[in-house]
């Protein structure tokens, strides 16, 4: 017998809207509605229970059933629906109104899926509602008042939506309500001191939102409470003034990034079962209650920033102290609490169990202490920014599970022991800025799972250890600027493909850029300034598809600068100064930008974009002295010509013109130039001057002219002569350049082309060289102008404002932190 029969379709409306349900969902990743077909009855499809008296639909669970769509209307009508479950899908639209009718509906899970819109607003008829889970959506508008009328309500959890307005004073009649989860919206206003009636609410998580005001002394009286969340708000008042901490079964208490201030009060001892305690971000200041060792339950105690330093020098000690009684202590963050004093001993007596350390941006000085071998669980230990000194111990190498150390910025001299290499879960290495010493260990290449070393602004000398090169796990970056390293850059560098930044800046190094670079994959930032290299760039670069910053300035790099620089697509920021580079700048890609690199200090280069100002390449300027030849050949000759043939014709007027006045003298005084009373020291005209002056001067003066005189100049003065020149030739009136200024001559005697003088701002040195904290791309290109580059249109220095590379400070993050605000 089919089951069809054995079950007969007696709800045919339960049947229609099942399969209007699944009309509207696109995907089925798990395909669950292959089993819901006209050959099997409704009630046994997948996800599908029905009651045994009527054959109707109870129970609709499709969660975790990776389906895509949006809800149909017509699930309204299972009107025997008693649980609807869809959390953990990727459900979108809007939730019908029609869910409103279901007044037998005890459970609403939609949680995890992309609804949005209002809630419906004809809830009041979900009379018997346990259960309205919607956390993680898209929803918004104001929380209904009406959901203050739903009196059998245990859990309402509305946390990362969009809600917006004041919490309901209302929701104090929720009386049955155990779980009230609102974080992680845009609410307002205060918490209302209704809530302080609901005594059977355990957990309270209101959390990142926007609310003000106090935290109403009631709440700190509900001794059914084990968590309250109220981290991330504008709250502000002491803790528990004026009256005892009387959360006796408190087993969560968050309330960090608001504006509390205060003692934690000693009453704190009485929460025994406290197991989790985050003040993070605050104003509390100390001292710390001794009572707070009373918490052998105690697993978290989070108080960065805050105050709880006196600056006595002594109040680290006591906390440390006071906690090593917390024997299941596991995170202790204490970061930035104005502590001094030396780094007590007593560090080594926390909880066995203690994975998480943190106690940076402090004033604390000493030594690591060699007991902090004894901390075996330990995963991240963090004290950067303080004032240690001395040097690492070799303690440290008992720490097989570390993950993270970060010791940056304090004064910890001495060599980095070699039993770091006993680390074979360290992740992140972040030393830089300290005064270490000596050769980087080879063991630290046994660290098969570092992402990122941070070694800068130390005194670190000798070669880079190879089997750093052999670590194919770094990919945040490897930086090691700011140091004494010599050697070059063996070739296995090459297998580091996955670094996203390589730093070694300022150091020693030497030899050739290895061509193996271009197997970086992801390489966004490259620094190799301040250093020996030599030789060309390689070609091989040009795998650097993804190079956002590169900075090889301060070495003796020759050669041209290869074309392709230019064309790499993502390169926002290039630095070749300070280099003996050649030839002609590219002009394409990002050289077409003069604010996006620098080429300062390389004197022999020529040409690139106009704002450059280099003197033009030599093989430009011949190609346009070559079609000038025939100007300055065939004119000059013509000119020569034309000059001849005029000379030529004056000559032979003035010998005419000569002779004929000798004629008129003839006629004049009856005798010839032939005849033998001339000598050589009687001429003609000189017997024509002395015996008959008045016959012969005027002939003489307006014919002949004045014999071997001087050409007068227009204001009767005498001409000067032109200067000669070594040949013995005229010297040429000086060419003029196209700004106006005299050409100056070639070495070699030739007129070929000039090199133009560089403007100030060229090559004047740049503040300093461009180092990983400080590299940025440019923040504006300059606009085009018609005027000629001046100091204004110049290219820009490179600034001194950066992203925050490395590994300090940013790459600090709370994320283990985190994952306990999440937990609520």
């Amino acid at each position: 017998m089919s089951s069809t029969t054995a079950l007969p379709m007696s709800n045919e409306t339960d049947r229609q809207a099942l399969l209007a349900i699944k009309d509207l969902v696109q995907g089925d990743a798990f395909p669950v509605f292959r089993s819901w077909n006209h050959s099997i009855h409704f009630c046994k499809w997948k996800g599908v229970t029905c009651g045994r008296k009527h054959q109707c639909v109870t129970i609709l669970d499709l969660s975790s059933r990776g389906l895509v769509g949006s809800l149909s209307p017509h699930a309204g009508n299972l009107t025997f629906l008693r649980t609807i479950d869809l959390g953990n899908n990727s459900f979108h639209g809007t939730i019908p109104n029609e869910i409103g009718m279901l007044f037998r509906i005890q459970h609403v899970i939609l949680w995890n899926n992309s609804f949005e819109g209002k809630l419906p607003t004809n809830i009041t008829r979900w009379s018997n509602i346990k259960e309205i889970l919607l956390n993680n959506n898209h929803l918004g508008g104001e929380i209904p008042v009406a959901v203050s009328s739903l009196s059998s309500l245990t859990q309402l959890r509305l946390r990362r939506n969009n809600f917006r307005g004041s919490i309901p004073a209302s929701f104090g009649n929720l009386s049955e309500l155990s779980r009230l989860s609102l974080g992680d919206n845009k609410l307002t206003g205060s918490i209302p001191f209704e809530l302080g009636r609901l005594f059977k609410l355990r957990r309270l998580s209101l959390g990142l939102n926007n609310l003000t005001g106090m935290v109403p002394p009631q709440l700190y009286n509900m001794s059914s409470l084990n968590l309250v969340s109220l981290y991330g708000n504008q709250l502000h008042g002491s803790l528990a003034p004026d009256f005892d901490f009387a959360l006796q079964n408190l087993r969560v208490f968050f309330i960090g990034g608001n504006h509390f201030f205060g003692p934690i009060p000693s009453s704190i001892g009485n929460s025994s079962r406290l197991l989790r305690f985050a003040i993070t971000e605050n104003a509390i200041n100390g001292p710390t209650p001794k009572s707070l060792g009373n918490l052998n339950d105690l697993e978290i105690f989070a108080a960065s920033v805050n105050s709880l330093g006196t600056n006595s020098g002594n109040e680290l000690h006591n906390i440390m102290n006071t906690l090593s009684n917390c024997s299941n202590l596991r995170h202790l963050s204490l970061s930035a609490n104005n502590f001094s004093g030396l780094l007590p001993h007593s560090i080594a007596n926390l909880s066995k169990f203690l994975s998480y350390l943190n106690l940076q941006d402090n004033y604390i000085s000493g030594s690591i202490p060699v007991g902090i071998g004894n901390l075996l669980n330990l995963q991240s230990f963090i004290v950067g920014a303080n004032m240690l000194s001395g040097s690492i111990p070799e303690s440290i190498g008992k720490l097989s599970k570390l993950e993270q150390i970060y010791m940056y910025t304090n004064k910890i001299s001495g060599k980095i022991p070699s039993s770091i290499g006993n680390l074979s879960q360290l992740s992140i290495l972040a030393n830089e800025e300290n005064k270490l010493e000596e050769r980087i260990p080879d063991s630290l290449g046994n660290c098969k799972r570092l992402l990122g070393i941070d070694l800068d602004s130390n005194k670190l000398t000798g070669m880079i250890p190879g089997p750093i090169f052999e670590l194919s796990s770094l990919s945040i970056g490897l930086f090691l600027s700011h140091n004494q390293l010599t050697g070059p850059i063996p070739t296995q560098i090459g297998n580091l493909r996955n670094l996203a930044e390589l730093d070694l800046s300022k150091n020693k190094l030497s030899g050739g850029i290895p061509a193996t670079l271009s197997n970086f994959q992801v390489l966004e930032f490259l620094s190799l300034a301040g250093n020996h290299f030599e030789g060309t760039i390689p070609e091989s670069l040009n795998q650097l598809k993804g190079i956002q910053f590169l900075d090889l300035s301060r070495n003796n790099l020759s050669g041209q600068i290869p074309k392709f620089v230019g064309e790499l697509n993502l390169l926002q920021s290039l630095n070749l100064s300070y280099n003996m580079f050649e030839g002609e700048v590219p002009i394409d890609g990002l050289f077409k930008n003069i604010s996006a690199f620098s080429v300062v200090e390389n004197s022999n280069l020529c040409g690139g974009v106009e704002e450059l100002r280099l003197p033009a390449c030599p093989t430009k300027v011949l190609q346009k002295r070559k079609g000038l030849l025939k100007n300055k050949v065939i004119i000059p000759v013509i000119t020569m010509s034309f000059i001849v043939v005029i000379l030529s014709c004056v000559a032979t007027i003035i010998f005419r013109i000569r002779s004929y006045g000798v004629l008129l003298l003839e006629m004049f005084i009856g005798k010839r130039p032939t005849d033998c009373m001339f000598s050589d020291t009687l001429s003609i005209s000189g017997y024509t001057k002395k015996f008959l002056p008045d016959k012969g001067t005027r002939a003489d003066k307006s014919i002949i002219g004045p014999r071997g005189g001087q050409k007068q100049a227009p204001n009767g003065g005498p001409k000067a002569s032109p200067k000669k020149t070594p040949n013995g030739g005229p010297k040429a009136s000086p060419k003029k350049t196209p700004n106006g200024g005299p050409k100056k001559a070639q070495k070699d005697g030739s007129s070929g082309p000039q090199r133009r003088s560089i403007p100030a701002s060229l090559t004047q040195p740049p503040p300093t060289i461009v180092t990983p904290s400080q590299f940025q791309p440019p923040t504006s290109i300059p606009t085009s102008s018609s005027a000629p580059p001046g100091p204004s249109t110049m290219r820009k220095k490179p600034t001194t404002q950066g992203p925050n590379r490395g590994l300090k400070r940013s790459r600090v993050s709370n994320v283990r932190l985190k994952d306990i605000y999440d937990w609520t």
